[in-house]
């Protein structure tokens, strides 16, 4: 679907006045084809940066009424296939000094792929085939001023970077 989650339209009465509402995981393909093996991490830019609601490492969903963070959205990578064998999504928080296991896709590390005999190193990849999962969070109601309709505003870009 071009990379859009589209959760349609709420009402205020869908959302938990205390607690963040979590929404219906939205679900896309990730696919990477590179012309030989290749060592590669992959990467997102906030484009809503500095309007998470509920983690500093999830993605914002924009402000509403001015000031309100709507709330949030992280991603994953799951089930990888890395020239048709099963892979380990990894991470690493520190620029990729050192890697662990994590489905997490973000801004606040890198991610890349590894075999499962050796799964804190990457490893060059040719053909990358995964499913990647948005998991959106709106601030609690209580949080909002709901009196019109607000969009769902956010946006982010997924980076490749080469080793």
């Amino acid at each position: 679907d071009g990379g859009i989650v589209d959760h349609g339209k709420l009402t205020a009465k869908d959302l938990d006045p205390l607690l963040p509402t979590r929404l219906p995981v939205g679900e896309m393909q990730l696919a990477v084809h590179c012309e030989g093996a290749t060592l590669f991490t992959l990467t997102t830019l906030d484009n809503r940066a500095g309007t998470s609601a509920i983690q500093p490492e999830y993605h914002g969903l924009g402000v509403v009424n001015d000031d309100e963070k709507l709330g949030s959205v992280g991603f994953g990578v799951f089930e990888p296939q890395a020239d048709h064998r099963p892979v380990l999504t990894i991470m690493s928080r520190d620029g990729g000094a050192s890697w662990g296991p994590s489905t997490y896709l973000g801004h606040a590390g890198l991610t890349a792929f590894a075999t499962p005999d050796a799964p804190r190193t990457p490893i060059a990849i040719k053909e990358l085939n995964a499913r990647m999962r948005a998991f959106t969070i709106i601030a609690p109601a209580s949080d909002l001023t709901l009196l019109d309709e607000l969009p769902i505003d956010g946006h982010a870009t997924l980076q490749l970077n080469y080793l």
